[in-house]
């Protein structure tokens, strides 16, 4: 069921012409449906919609300036829980994302999710590529 409306959510999260706030509400309703249930079955259901677009969607969405674009990265934050999901927001960029948001954000909530994500990326064996290494040194100069 999560892999038919994986589709629905990267449609969703695409369409410019819904306002941020209704991509956000999209983003709550994707941080609920993949919640259900204990840890290990959010864990399954994180591993069954991980893919390169809709971890792209949701980071494009957490790229928009608003109050509450913490939002999606609560959600981006679900997706640190798994090797999978954690290696395809390394190799998305996820971490230029977050230190960019984090030069600029002033939600305590913003703030914390974003300083979590960082911790778990940067702490992955999955950080450790030269891609990821290449964009940190770039962030450094």
């Amino acid at each position: 069921k999560l892999a038919t409306l994986r589709g629905e959510w990267i449609a969703a999260l695409e369409n410019r012409d819904l306002s941020a706030a209704g991509r956000l509400a999209v983003a709550v309703n994707i941080h609920k449906a993949l919640s259900m249930g204990d840890f290990e079955a959010l864990r399954t259901a994180v591993d069954e919609v991980a893919n390169k677009e809709l971890l792209t969607a949701i980071l494009s969405l957490a790229r928009v300036q608003h109050t509450l674009n913490y939002v999606a990265f609560r959600l981006l934050l679900l997706f640190t829980t798994t090797d999978r999901s954690t290696a395809l927001l390394a190799d998305i960029g996820v971490i230029s994302v977050v230190i960019a948001t984090l030069n600029v954000a002033q939600e305590t909530p913003c703030i914390r999710f974003c300083v979590e994500i960082l911790y778990r990326v940067c702490r992955s064996r999955h950080c450790h590529t030269p891609q990821v290494v290449q964009e940190m040194a770039q962030m450094d100069a």
